[in-house]
């Protein structure tokens, strides 16, 4: 007995199949340990796909969905987390030797 797999669905199987990979890569570069800095990945596309999602294929697109939010929070949280590079910023107007500064530690 064979199952017959429309185009549609077909189509949107191999997006998600693209979308798993790359999420998949995401959470593999974000589970090391929080000092290893981050490599860049090529720039991603959104395959195209014609009609909408069948239903059968709704609850791998929202796991998917799921976790690409996590990683996405993931990213955010070592974004904020890195140290910024300190700063010296001028105040006043008098002459060089008169000049105040204040450290900006990011903090």
């Amino acid at each position: 007995m064979s199952v017959e797999v429309s185009w549609a669905e077909a189509s949107w199987a191999e997006a998600l199949d693209v979308l798993e990979r790359r999420v998949a890569e995401a959470e593999a570069l974000l589970a090391g340990p929080p000092g290893d800095e981050l490599v860049p990945v090529e720039a991603f596309e959104a395959p195209a796909v014609a009609g909408p999602l069948p239903a059968g294929l709704g609850p791998r697109a929202r796991d998917l969905l799921a976790r690409g939010q996590e990683v996405e929070r993931q990213l955010a949280a070592r974004l904020a987390a890195r140290p910024r590079p300190v700063g010296a910023v001028r105040f006043g107007r008098g002459a060089a030797s008169s000049r105040s500064y204040r450290l900006d530690t990011g903090a």
